[in-house]
């Protein structure tokens, strides 16, 4: 079992995560900003970062920094909905180094990832 911290500032989907993560036996976080998110991962240490790339607090490529910096050897998966208030470049940049996915992401394809990030 492993320890995921699942940042989102929208309160259903943030459940619904952290509902489906649980239900795979996973212990679960929850933070609904980018703020949030840093100070919940320093605490807790976990081992995998589940978080939007649009969380109110922080840009995306503060977060990360941030994240890796509180955790280092977290892994980290991004999620991006679209509307990112960067340049293209900058925020292809920031999903691939993130191992971003589409939202809405399926369930299969989430816990997929999960798996792999984990098993590394």
């Amino acid at each position: 079992m492993a320890t995921v911290l699942v940042a989102d500032d929208a309160a259903a989907v943030r459940y619904a995560l952290a509902a489906l993560l649980r239900s795979a036996g996973h212990q679960v976080i929850e933070a609904d900003g980018g703020v949030a998110a840093v100070r919940a991962a320093a605490t807790a240490m976990p081992d995998l970062v589940v978080a939007d790339l649009h969380l109110p607090g922080l840009p995306a490529d503060r977060l990360i920094e941030r994240l890796k910096a509180a955790c280092p050897g977290t892994r980290f998966i991004g999620l991006s909905g679209g509307g990112m208030h960067q340049d293209p470049e900058s925020a292809l940049r920031l999903a691939t180094a993130a191992g971003a996915l589409q939202k809405p992401v399926s369930n299969d394809s989430l816990l997929a990832e999960v798996r792999a990030l984990l098993e590394r």
